[in-house]
């Protein structure tokens, strides 16, 4: 619950000597593998260093990729092997999110729309039922609403 999630936030904050020890072991193992990676001329992109501030991870792309995970034989795909291909594909990704995102915010301003609407029509039906709740002669029976 909250109490767990704020006590790992403390240990993240605080450096988890845990954590601690596996990036430091992770950050080896990526060194160990870019240098084999130069000795059989690998021409696929390999997984970066981890930063030293671990709260920085969570909005970190690059762990997303299992681009990694192993040689192909032949010629490389080019979304494997060209950075400038994978960065259009996230781009693309990142179209895909703001068309949703443009798309939500369309049917939210239509349902505020409809809902400021008929508000509107019933506060127009007060007047007329009864237009001394908006004159101000109630003797303050409805102190915030007045439409002199």
């Amino acid at each position: 619950g909250y109490k767990q999630n704020q006590q790992r936030r403390q240990q993240l904050k605080t450096g988890n000597p845990v954590i601690k020890r596996l990036q430091a072991r992770y950050n080896g193992l990526v060194k160990k593998l870019h240098d084999l990676a130069t000795e059989r001329r690998i021409t696929f992109p390999l997984p970066q260093l981890l930063p030293p501030d671990i709260l920085s991870l969570r909005d970190d792309p690059a762990l997303l990729e299992d681009v990694w995970l192993g040689s192909t034989e032949g010629n490389t795909p080019l979304w494997l092997s060209d950075p400038k291909v994978r960065i259009g594909i996230r781009a693309m990704h990142l179209l895909d999110r703001c068309n949703e995102e443009s798309a939500r915010l369309k049917r939210e301003h239509s349902q505020l729309t409809d809902w400021l609407v008929n508000h509107w029509k019933r506060v127009q039906l007060m007047k007329v039922d009864d237009p001394r709740m908006f004159t101000g002669s109630m003797s303050g029976a409805f102190p915030l609403i007045s439409f002199r």
